[in-house]
């Protein structure tokens, strides 16, 4: 199983979807895996999938916008995706998580801490 983080602006998770299988299509059509609601997204904009060896690549489907890697400023074709690895589809940040890995506890700030 592998988890598709949704980020904010401020790359906080905005949404986590399961998916139970790859390849894994990534963009607005309702019939993709991932429906994304970001109008600079092609209808099926990326593919996510495992390559030999249990390597997990996001690749374009020759969209429009493009796919983006860490901020980068360059278009690339293909990210290989590394743990924390976030990448952009049109303008949306992905993160992809392995299913066994363990969400990180929310940021708690000091007056948000129970007394005690």
């Amino acid at each position: 199983m592998i988890l598709v983080e949704v980020l904010d602006r401020r790359f906080h998770v905005g949404q986590r979807l399961r998916l139970e299988r790859l390849p894994a299509v990534i963009g607005r059509a309702y019939d993709c895996d991932v429906v994304l609601d970001d109008p600079y997204a092609d209808a099926r904009h990326a593919r996510l999938a495992e390559e030999e060896g249990g390597v997990l690549v996001v690749e374009d489907l020759g969209s429009a916008n493009g796919l983006f890697e860490d901020g980068r400023p360059a278009r690339v074709e293909r990210v290989r995706l590394a743990p924390g690895t976030v990448v952009r589809v049109g303008q949306t940040s992905l993160r992809v998580r392995a299913g066994d890995e363990a969400a990180p506890a929310p940021d708690v700030g000091v007056r948000d801490r129970p007394a005690g």
